[in-house]
């Protein structure tokens, strides 16, 4: 439900097309693994964040498709917990900075 009400919302935003495309597609891949809530909200903690983060990093993601992985992440808690407990700029500036240094 949460992934639905997510790409609701999303579509009323005034985000890319890209991020409309693929920010989904990364809510999907955290979904397949993350707890839910008894609301039937994905639970959203720093550290499943990270875990998911280095499990992305595991399996060959580049540091900037794990940026645009977080920045999801955070758009969700924003459009559908109405915010939370994660502060996202820490994971998103660093995957940023070594994203530069993939280039």
């Amino acid at each position: 439900m949460s992934v639905e009400l997510f790409c609701y919302r999303l579509g009323k935003t005034r985000v890319s097309a890209a991020d409309k495309k693929w920010m989904p597609k990364w809510l999907e891949i955290y979904a397949s693994t993350a707890a839910m809530s008894a609301s039937g909200n994905l639970i959203l903690t720093r550290e499943s964040v990270f875990g998911f983060l280095v499990e992305l990093k595991g399996g060959g993601t580049p540091a900037w498709q794990r940026s645009q992985a977080a920045r999801t992440l955070e758009w969700y808690q924003k459009l559908v917990l109405d915010n939370g407990p994660v502060d996202f700029s820490e994971f998103i500036k660093g995957l940023l900075l070594l994203a530069a240094k993939e280039k």
